[in-house]
């Protein structure tokens, strides 16, 4: 019973889900086809996952979707795409991002079959694509510098890729690598994480708007 209390007054944070799982095939060089195909499943276990939270008593959840994989460092210092395949104003590649962006549509589907089975349960979409695209394109707004998607702790790697800072043989905290000087004007933190600064953009808008759904903080 103490459980049940203790949930009901909780707020949920579940996922972000699905990263790590596309990043297996995607690594692996298997490509987005393969990834694809792993989509279905873990969008099932997302919506397993908060239905279950909410039989043990959950009454608020904010259920992240996943970022644009195509403006990530490690992403473009791995891929050599056409140049047609790299947005012209964000330097992310398409494919990568379109990827992610079906992954959020399916979960927020999701998430909208699950709100009218649970009339008394708040279930929050948190957007985090949104974010990290405006941190690219309107970096000044958040106080990031304006340059193509580039880590903060790295190291530059190839000549033809060192404008991402990162290299998969001297990754952050790796001998070789160096952060920079100010980690608040990056978004981009080792090229697969967000920085601190990034984050509390990130949780503000989750908080009070426009980065969710519904604000998780609720006007009187």
């Amino acid at each position: 019973e103490e459980c049940k209390e203790f949930y009901a007054n909780s707020l949920f944070v579940v996922g972000e889900f699905g990263g790590n799982d596309y990043n297996a095939p995607l690594f692996a060089g298997k490509g987005l086809t393969e990834a694809y195909k792993f989509m279905p499943d873990v969008i099932q276990g997302i919506s397993d996952g908060v239905e279950e939270l909410i039989a043990e008593g959950a009454a608020d959840l904010i259920v992240p979707g996943v970022m644009p994989t195509g403006c990530f460092p490690v992403y473009l210092n791995m891929l050599d795409m056409p140049a047609h395949e790299y947005g012209s104003r964000s330097g992310c590649i398409r494919q990568y991002n379109t990827f992610s962006w079906v992954h959020n549509a399916h979960l927020k589907r999701a998430l909208e079959k699950l709100r009218p089975k649970y009339p008394n349960v708040r279930i929050i979409y948190g957007d985090y694509y949104t974010p990290v695209v405006q941190f690219i394109l309107q970096p000044e707004k958040f106080g990031f510098y304006k340059q193509l998607p580039r880590a903060c702790c790295g190291s530059p790697g190839s000549v033809a890729k060192s404008v991402y800072n990162f290299n998969v043989t001297a990754k952050c905290g790796e001998p070789g690598a160096t952060a920079c000087a100010d980690p608040s004007t990056h978004w981009s933190w080792d090229g697969i994480h967000l920085t601190e600064a990034a984050y509390g953009h990130i949780a503000r808008g989750w908080l009070y708007g426009p980065f969710a759904d519904q604000p998780i903080v609720q006007s009187p």
